[in-house]
């Protein structure tokens, strides 16, 4: 997945350069973008699914794609917070339901 999405989004940046090899690889020279471009590739994508292939193999699946839900919890909240988004009653509801619909799948029994 990573490979593919990888090679599509080169064919688009490409093309975004009329195909210019030189004008498409010229931000790699710039630390300021280098630098996160490989920390989200190597720390964020890379050690994220080996994170994600370790849980998978401590707990069960169906436990484990409950705590998906927490990334748009996340999301959610970072958007308040960085983006300065209203923190709307509708927001608070959805992450009490993402919360308690974890706590109910990952109880024990």
């Amino acid at each position: 997945m990573l490979a593919a999405s990888a090679a599509g989004y080169t064919v688009m940046a490409l093309a975004s350069n009329g195909f210019d090899v030189k004008a498409f690889a010229a931000p790699l020279a710039d630390p300021h973008f280098l630098v996160p471009v490989l920390v989200l590739s190597v720390f964020c994508s890379i050690g994220a699914n080996l994170l994600v292939n370790y849980s998978v193999s401590s707990m069960t699946v169906i436990k484990y794609s409950s705590f998906g839900s927490l990334s748009t919890l996340c999301s959610m909240f970072a958007g308040v917070i960085f983006l300065n988004e209203p923190l709307t009653a509708a927001i608070l509801i959805g992450a009490v339901l993402i919360l308690v619909g974890i706590h109910e799948v990952t109880k024990q029994k």
